[in-house]
């Protein structure tokens, strides 16, 4: 009886074992099948795949979409409260949204996250609008000088001085020009601002770090006054490609090589003087993009060798281009903005059109400044407009 006992006890525990195994057998099961069914993941997207947008246009509505039949979406703005999605969402400003789907009986789905950023957003005003000005800058400081000032054609002589520094820049009065101009060439040559006059061959410059610094007169320019062009400073020489003869209103066909000691000559004979184009550069080379002559042209000037080249077809300009700024960016790549359209030169030479428009309508005579990762666009005229802008916008590339 006793050895009886002892068996079923032995029995007994066996079943035992076999019964729990077979729990948490069904318990492992019962797992892996919750894992299979766990619901899909959403879509977050504005029609662009890096995130950016603009306020008022298409990239600025957002859809949150998913494959599950019978789900809830869910999500959060920024972090917030959990929301139940319903309608597409409308962006305004820089923004992260977190969405998941829900389902009774079923796991939640992931979290997916996603960044908007803004593409181009107005960070302040100047004080005066203008357009047709120049600029001048070193760093996230930004002189902004002259320019028309109403849509009669007035000029002014004043100027204002930009720090870039904080997230709404800072604008102040900086003294102001001995005479009122407009599109004329300025840059920054060993720590000085430099003002070209855009009738004659005047030159005058001031201590960059003295805003209210007075404004002494330098070398002039050598082969008459020039104007309808930009310029651009490599080392401590100021280039400026082309343009218009200012004394006969006659094209250019050479390139203006100034310095603060010598005020060098021209490099010219070149086969084209195109006008109202764009100027930037990158190392040794100069970029000039569009202009009245031919508005899809680029023409690459390269210093160290005194050559052009000129671009017609596979890596001209995509579309035509007057009064519109250039800069270059850190990585190469060179930016044009023309009324709404931004073109972007990649560094193999392509050129691509960044899909979000330039904002209220686009610019048009404006400035230029790149600084850290964002370009700033200073005043302007909208397309077929002549009433000045005063309106720096910040434009964060693709």
């Amino acid at each position: 009886m006793k050895q009886k006992k002892v068996v079923r006890g032995l029995f007994g525990a066996a079943a035992l074992f076999f019964i729990a195994f077979g729990l948490v057998a069904l318990s492992g099961c019962q797992e892996i099948s919750v894992d299979t069914e766990r619901l899909q993941p959403p879509t977050i997207f504005n029609g662009q795949a890096d995130g950016r947008f603009v306020v008022g246009h298409a990239s600025a509505t957002v859809t949150i979409s998913d494959s599950n039949s019978g789900s809830t979406i869910r999500y959060q703005i920024n972090g917030g409260a959990a929301q139940t999605y319903t309608l597409p969402l409308t962006l305004t400003a820089n923004t992260q949204i977190d969405a998941w789907v829900e389902r009774p009986g079923l796991r939640d789905s992931a979290v997916v996250s996603k960044q908007f950023t803004l593409a181009w957003e107005k960070v302040t005003d100047l004080n005066s609008a203008r357009y047709d000005h120049s600029i001048a800058g070193s760093g996230s400081l930004v002189y902004v000088m002259g320019g028309f000032i109403d849509e009669n054609g007035g000029m002014t002589a004043s100027c204002e001085l930009v720090d870039l520094a904080n997230t709404i820049p800072s604008v102040s009065p900086a003294n102001p020009l001995n005479s009122a101009r407009a599109y004329f060439l300025a840059g920054v040559i060993d720590g000085n601002v430099f003002a070209f006059s855009h009738t004659s061959v005047g030159v005058i410059n001031h201590d960059f770090n003295t805003p209210n610094g007075v404004w002494a007169v330098a070398l002039d320019m050598p082969i008459g006054g020039r104007t309808q062009t930009q310029a651009t400073v490599i080392g401590s020489t100021l280039y400026a490609p082309f343009g218009v003869k200012t004394s006969t209103g006659l094209p250019l066909n050479s390139i203006l090589e100034y310095d603060s000691s010598s005020a060098s000559a021209d490099t010219g004979g070149f086969s084209v003087s195109p006008y109202r184009l764009a100027v930037a550069s990158f190392g040794s080379k100069i970029f000039c993009l569009g202009g009245l002559s031919t508005k899809k042209m680029v023409r690459i000037f390269d210093v160290a060798s005194g050559s052009i080249e000129e671009v017609i077809t596979a890596e001209g300009l995509l579309y035509d281009s007057t009064a519109g700024s250039a800069v270059s960016l850190s990585d190469g790549r060179i930016v044009l903005i023309t009324g709404t359209q931004v073109q972007i030169r990649n560094t193999n030479g392509s050129w691509y059109l960044d899909l979000l428009p330039v904002p209220d309508g686009g610019r048009e005579y404006a400035a230029a400044y790149q600084y850290g990762d964002e370009i700033y666009l200073f005043g302007g005229v909208k397309p077929g407009s002549a009433v000045p802008e005063k309106s720096i916008y910040k434009f964060t590339p693709p």
